[in-house]
């Protein structure tokens, strides 16, 4: 959400998820994706539990 300064060797990530302003069912949707395709399997996550998370990674952002 909030992205971070790269390695050494790999390029900086952008803070997508707060440039996008996306939402928790947007968020939601993507972590759903990404946790059932290529051959992952993992339990499916409720918008519940990634907007507890978001709000969590709101507070922990640089000012």
């Amino acid at each position: 959400m909030n992205g971070y300064s790269g390695r050494p060797g790999f390029g900086v990530m952008p803070p997508v998820g707060t440039n996008a302003s996306l939402g928790s069912a947007e968020v939601t949707a993507i972590v759903n994706h990404e946790r059932s395709t290529w051959g992952n399997n993992a339990k499916r996550v409720t918008e519940e539990e990634i907007k507890k998370i978001m709000d969590f990674v709101k507070l922990q952002a640089p000012k």
